[in-house]
């Protein structure tokens, strides 16, 4: 049965007028829009969310910093935190509860492009990867796994 409702869809749609929304938020990669007077006319309210989305994602790679610098250690490449969570339960979640997050780790093995790219759902936000002095003897000291590693932690 078809509903009338414009938010139930399994398309994509803009978040002001519910056509499809094809063009993404250039900051937070998360709220779409389907034109620019869409996203003009959204970002009194959406900043907001904006700004916060990648404060809390910046806070998440702060948490896990140990496990991506050992990464790094062992991988000269990018980092990707991908958390198993929606954006909006990540951040609820943070305030409300005391529940640790998941996140998986993975390295994209592109040589020297120095970045960590947290994502949930379809948000994403890149971060410089700036290497920390000491990270030769944490290669010796710490094994890290090639394919990808596993982190619960706390906001």
């Amino acid at each position: 049965m078809d509903s009338l409702c414009p938010f139930d869809t399994q398309k994509p749609t803009c978040s002001v007028c519910f056509e499809d929304g094809i063009h993404f938020c250039a900051k937070c990669r998360h709220t779409r829009y389907c034109s620019r007077e869409c996203q003009l006319t959204d970002w009194k309210k959406h900043s907001g969310f904006c700004a916060r989305a990648r404060k809390y994602a910046e806070c998440a790679a702060a948490r896990i910093r140990g496990n991506i610098d050992i990464m790094t250690a062992h991988h000269d490449s990018s980092i990707t935190v991908k958390i198993q969570e929606s954006l909006e339960e990540f951040m609820n979640g943070s305030l409300v509860d005391e529940a640790p997050h998941f996140a998986y780790l993975y390295t994209d093995n592109q040589p020297n492009s120095r970045t960590i790219t947290i994502t949930l759902d379809d948000f994403s936000h890149t971060i410089p990867l700036i290497i920390a002095p000491d990270l030769a003897e944490a290669a010796k000291k710490y094994p890290c796994p090639d394919q990808g590693w596993s982190v619960f932690f706390m906001m």
